[in-house]
Formats: structure tokens, sequence, C-alpha cells
């Protein structure tokens, strides 16, 4: 597979406004697997190896193009964004969207948005969101038709926990070079706290 790849990457896939609690007996096994969940910078919780699960999609998917995206009106989401953009390797252009409607219409908008900005189309865009089916059927109504991406793939993360190995799994076939799951913690140590 060649050609150009944008990864967007919500930023609620790794930082939650609210600590999971009741969780079911697999998804608590992850959690303690992970060391648990922890309170960020941003104030925003997390699964303790969250910045290991940041770098491992990003090197997974290897994007030339790296987006974070989150609400307009969430600083705390800001805050966790800018951690999370220096958390992976400059290997690609950085960027973030903030929707101003918090749609699946308003997230298509924002990312014509930033190709506008940054006269990049790419070939292939893999969108990980945390949200309702709903949003992500929106989502992929309103891009197929706006957006000029020969190829868009979504996927919707864990509710409760987020970005799991099997989304990272998910998305790396879609990249140009699926065995850089191999050894994609190369790149830099996670400091864990975003």
């Amino acid at each position: 597979m060649t050609g150009t790849t944008t990864l967007a990457l919500h930023v609620r896939a790794l930082a939650f406004a609210r600590e999971a609690r009741s969780l079911s007996p697999f998804v608590q096994m992850v959690v303690d697997e992970a060391g648990g969940m922890q309170r960020g910078p941003s104030g925003l919780y997390q699964m303790k190896d969250a910045g290991e699960r940041l770098i491992r999609v990003h090197g997974a998917v290897q994007p030339d193009e790296f987006l974070i995206w989150g609400a307009a009106g969430e600083w705390r989401e800001k805050y966790a964004a800018s951690r999370m953009l220096t958390c992976v390797p400059r290997t690609s252009v950085h960027g973030s969207v903030f929707l101003h409607d918090h749609d699946g219409e308003g997230l298509a908008n924002g990312l014509r948005h930033a190709m506008d900005l940054s006269g990049r189309i790419p070939d292939r865009l893999i969108v990980i969101m945390n949200e309702s089916a709903e949003f992500e059927e929106q989502f992929t109504e309103r891009a197929r038709w706006l957006l000029d991406v020969p190829e868009i793939i979504t996927r919707r993360c864990d509710p409760e926990i987020g970005l799991l190995e099997r989304d990272v799994l998910a998305v790396a076939p879609h990249a140009d070079n699926p065995a850089a799951l191999l050894s994609i913690l190369e790149s830099r140590d996670a400091d864990g706290a975003l």
C-alpha cells in the first residue's frame, strides 16, 4: 500500500473526564495490566500507560500527518492534546483540530479545514474516536461527501477505557508498514502522564 496517510486521534481515546468505575472483569483486567488509572496534568483521567499506547498507535500507522481532535470549549482536552503532540516522534506533520460543533459533521468540517490549511489531501484518512456509532455514521456520511480522500477508515475505541491493543492492530494493516508494530517503542520512552 502506498500513498500518504493522516491519522486523526480523538483526545478522549486516551484521556477521560472521569475515572472508569464498575468495570466488567475483562475491562478491569486491562486496567490492572496497564497499572491502573491516574489523573494527568490536564486534570483528565487516563490509563497509566497512556503515553505508551499513543506511541504504539502512531508507530503502527506511521502517518505523514498526525492530528489530535477534541471539543473547542474543553480547555482540559486542549491541554491534553498539546501533551500528546509532544509525546510522539517528529516524523510527521503535527496539529490539532478543535470542534465548535462536536458531532460527526463538525469533525468532517474540522478535518476539511485542517486539510485546506495544510494544503495536503491524504490518500488515506484514519480516524480513531471515542464516540457513539451514530457519531461515527454521521462523520462517515459527511466525510465521504466533503473530503477528497480516496480511503477513509474509522475505528471506535472502548467508551470506558479508550484505545486498546486491538484498536492498534485494527488500524495497522491500513498503514504502509505494518511490520513497524514490532519496533514502535524504540522512538521514545513514554513518560506515562499526558
